[in-house]
């Protein structure tokens, strides 16, 4: 049924193929719901599903922040997607503050370099992170 969804360009289908083998999706079957709606829309249910459901180890940190990105992109999307990416980047501070070793990965700190390096030009959303706007 997912195979028809996405011939069909019908994210909402594939989130219920997904739901149908797993009512409760964990995070990677949710990043799979979020990137189609990004693709078929709305971008907003995209947003919901990245935000939503979170990997406990928080591995798959950087796809999710990369899809949510996409979102941000799209026309129309850019305030509501920053507030949630907003939520999300809080979250991932408040979970640096009880990690432990980052072992082979990098830091919070540096993390946050790469991403305001890679997306600088987010004015509003650098704003929102820093404080600076509501």
């Amino acid at each position: 049924m997912g195979q028809v969804a996405r011939a069909l360009h019908d994210a909402a289908l594939y989130k219920h193929s997904v739901r149908i083998r797993s009512p409760r999706p964990n995070f990677l079957q949710a990043e799979d719901i979020a990137a189609q709606y990004l693709e078929f829309g709305p971008v907003e249910r995209a947003v919901e599903w990245l935000t939503r459901s979170q990997d406990p180890s928080d591995r798959h940190a950087r796809e999710r922040l990369d899809l949510l990105a996409k979102a941000y992109e799209k026309p129309g999307n850019t305030g509501k997607a920053y507030r949630h990416a907003k939520r999300y980047v809080d979250a991932l501070s408040a979970l640096d503050e009880t990690a432990g070793s980052y072992s082979d990965l990098a830091s919070h700190a540096e993390y946050m370099a790469d991403l305001r390096t890679q997306h600088g030009r987010k004015y509003s959303f650098w704003q929102l992170v820093d404080g600076s706007a509501r």
